[in-house]
């Protein structure tokens, strides 16, 4: 009655089953997030805000399979942060643009990308595969995510109209 267990093809046979509901999780957060965009921001303007993270996550994979990054399910939790952080970027993007603040928010987004980046580009020189992958994919997909929600988000105008600061409403 004895059964020969191998561990690790029982651990890699999970972090399989992991990797597939983590990336259905990311899916369904994408789409909420999408749908919290469009109710806050209208349409297309949500879409830009959502879009921007979405974009940035396809570079990071995009990335990750040209410099032989395996896709595995500690790849797929660094997709999670790229998503989270690219959308604080599209989303304070878009803000800035709503409340005249543009100039200092991109350099306090231009901050946090460059600490991210050295953070995390450090964990991509890594020898150990799981710690270079988590550390390439969210370089890669900060980066893009940075670029992309200053090009996808700066533009628009948002449900709410304003696009000074309340201050130098009386200097137009």
């Amino acid at each position: 009655q004895a059964r020969l267990i191998n561990p690790r093809e029982t651990i890699t046979g999970q972090f399989a089953r992991y990797r597939v509901w983590a990336s259905i999780a990311l899916g369904v957060s994408l789409l909420v997030a999408g749908l919290v965009a469009v109710l806050r921001y209208g349409f297309p303007d949500g879409l830009h805000v959502v879009t921007a993270p979405l974009f940035a996550i396809l570079c990071a994979i995009s990335g990750a399979f040209v410099l032989g990054v395996t896709i595995n399910f500690f790849a797929i939790m660094a997709l999670f942060l790229v998503f989270a952080i690219g959308a604080d970027y599209a989303i304070f993007t878009s803000e800035s643009r709503q409340h005249g603040t543009q100039t200092a928010t991109r350099f306090a987004v231009f901050l946090s990308l460059i600490s991210s980046v050295l953070a995390f580009g450090l964990l991509a020189t890594s020898s150990v595969p799981v710690v270079n992958a988590i550390g390439t994919i969210i370089s890669i997909g900060l980066i893009s995510a940075w670029v992309l929600s200053y090009w996808m988000c700066a533009g628009h105008k948002g449900n709410d109209q304003r696009t000074t600061h309340p201050q130098s409403r009386g200097h137009q």
